[in-house]
């Protein structure tokens, strides 16, 4: 069950499933396509555990292999990368399981993530940093707030289609 390329999954995990993606959008080459999506499959089983919510693995710990994935501190890129690899899934194969959890990852900036609250400043249109044991990080890094700005446009984008 465990289709990822290391004995731990950790940081910005879902660039990888997305330049796989890419690599097959440009070349045609069916491995690229095939390693793309049983490594995103991975990803949402791990991030979606009840299907309706994205969970980010949390930086408070990762995730390795035969042991479950931390809880906190879940950040922005984490949600933004899982946001452009479904969205170009979605694209490329157009099934729309991907569409259904591109959705759900943007959703966790909205405030259906694991403690219920908003990431997504919506005064300034900027994000906080992420969810930590005690809430959400009310910091707001240039990194959190583009991310959020990357996944709108992202998902703007791809639902035009």
């Amino acid at each position: 069950d465990w289709q990822w390329f290391e004995k731990t999954a950790t940081y910005d995990n879902a660039k990888i499933p997305l330049a796989l993606f890419l690599a097959y959008k440009h070349t045609k080459n069916n491995e690229y396509l095939e390693i793309a999506e049983k490594t995103l499959g991975f990803l949402i089983k791990v991030n979606f555990p009840d299907g309706k919510m994205m969970r980010v693995i949390g930086n408070n710990g990762w995730y390795t292999k035969g042991k479950n994935p931390a809880l906190y501190d879940q950040q922005p890129i984490d949600a933004a990368a899982m946001v452009e690899a479904c969205a170009e899934a979605y694209l490329i194969t157009g099934r729309k399981k991907y569409k259904e959890k591109m959705i759900l990852a943007f959703e966790w900036f909205l405030g259906n993530n694991v403690v219920g609250k908003p990431v997504y400043d919506f005064e300034n249109g900027g994000s906080k940093d992420g969810i930590a044991t005690f809430g959400i990080n009310q910091n707001e890094g240039a990194e959190s707030s583009i991310e959020v700005i990357i996944s709108l446009l992202t998902l703007k984008e791809t639902l035009k289609k």
